[in-house]
């Protein structure tokens, strides 16, 4: 095992040659970065390629993240007198895990790093894509798989926009502060000057997410399946971890639904896109987006509302796609008392955009003893919380039960909601 850790500095600019001392107070590093540089990563080859000084051993690794990080396919090659080198991942090279031949495939990360005699190491990352146009409706476009370092010119209908690829072939909009107004509809068309895409923006939304259940829905183009991927950002370095993914193509009216059948946890964010025939997408994104707070609002017979703020103390918009729902906490509920019956019980209940929630028992009764028993009151201690299980509001409901005789239901109405 090992630990790592990470400092960044935004403002400092990592240089070849440069020498970087790193020390606590107790041991001193230093190590002089070496001129690494990435070339060209070959699908078609399975091969990555770059240069380095010559006679410098080069390990370069494929983030493989169904394995552990020490058996990732991994080569150590040897830069030539001509300072270049080649990793080739087409086959196997020997019998460890790491030795295995490995598939270079659009969305495979890696890294190459030249490690000195004390065990210091200059790393450069590297990413393959085919090359792809995302646009996100809300104002910003994105590409992967670029000409590295090209300048990228972007045309929305007639509006020109100008950025810069990054090393990796990577674009993005927003990095260059842009503000872009694209919609449904609109043609986008980028070039950096050797390819040349052109995407049209579909109709593509999410409506609605059921965190607690699993069921995200919204709008798109009829005639493109909607993919959704479930996917949680990765614990150190490399890309998103793939918790789930399932496609639909819309109904007629444009509406669509998947339904994960389990909880959408908070660590989990919701990658929807439609993609055209030559991959290029139009993409949302939603996050779950907590509440701040929970307050008891009112209450009638047989309902209870609720007001939900966010960590502003606004009321909390459960509208938009990422917003969390209501449930009652586990064996904390009015219905996990063996004496209480509701038959339909409206959970987990929406938020609407001005943060109420009602929870609605229907056909709530109450379990009659033996003989018979005059009216009487009844105190339940009941919790409920956001899905998310990040905010929770305890309070008593008390129940006015109705008497009669044997081991009978008998009706049952809320009376007063009080706190402990």
């Amino acid at each position: 095992s090992f630990e790592m850790a990470r400092w960044e500095y935004p403002d400092l600019e990592i240089e070849r040659g440069q020498t970087v001392v790193a020390a606590d107070g107790e041991v001193t590093k230093v190590h002089i970065v070496r001129d690494l540089k990435l070339e060209k990563i070959d699908p078609g080859d399975d091969t990555v390629s770059g240069a380095a000084p010559a006679g410098n051993e080069v390990e370069v690794r494929a983030y493989d993240m169904n394995v552990d990080f020490f058996d990732m396919p991994l080569r150590v090659v040897e830069a030539g007198t001509d300072g270049k080198w080649l990793a080739d991942f087409s086959e196997s090279v020997g019998d460890e895990p790491s030795d295995d031949a490995f598939d270079i495939e659009s969305g495979v990360t890696g890294e190459a790093r030249i490690v000195d005699l004390t065990n210091d190491a200059t790393l450069i990352y590297w990413h393959y894509e085919d090359t792809v146009i995302e646009v996100y409706p809300e104002g910003s476009i994105s590409g992967i798989g670029w000409s590295p370092t090209a300048d990228i010119t972007i045309t929305v209908n007639t509006s020109v926009y100008e950025v810069t690829a990054n090393e990796h072939g990577m674009f993005n909009t927003e990095w260059e502060g842009l503000d872009i107004e694209v919609g449904a509809g609109d043609t986008v068309e980028v070039t950096d000057g050797i390819t040349t895409k052109v995407h049209l923006v579909t109709a593509l939304e999410i409506t609605a997410i059921d965190w607690a259940g699993g069921v995200v829905s919204g709008l798109a183009d009829t005639d493109l399946a909607v993919k959704v991927k479930l996917l949680k950002p990765h614990n150190g370095y490399g890309p998103p971890q793939l918790v789930d993914e399932d496609e639909v193509m819309p109904e007629p009216d444009g509406s669509w639904t998947v339904d994960f059948a389990e909880e959408i946890t908070a660590d989990i964010y919701v990658f929807v896109f439609q993609e055209d025939d030559d991959g290029d997408r139009t993409v949302v994104v939603a996050e779950s987006v907590g509440a701040g707070s929970i307050e008891y609002d009112s209450f009638t017979d047989d309902s209870i509302t609720f007001l939900v703020k966010d960590a502003e103390d606004n009321p909390y918009d459960g509208t938009v796609p990422g917003a969390v729902t209501l449930r009652e906490q586990d064996d904390k509920g009015l219905t996990d008392y063996a004496v209480i019956r509701a038959d339909s019980v409206d959970w987990s209940p929406n938020i609407d955009g001005d943060g109420y929630a009602t929870v609605t028992f229907s056909n709530l009764e109450h379990k009659n003893v033996e003989g018979y028993v005059m009216p009487f009151t009844e105190y339940f201690q009941v919790t409920v919380e956001t899905a998310d299980g990040e905010v929770a509001l305890t309070i008593v409901v008390e129940l006015e039960c109705g008497g009669g005789f044997t081991d009978t239901w008998q009706d049952a109405t809320i009376e007063d909601i009080t706190f402990m």
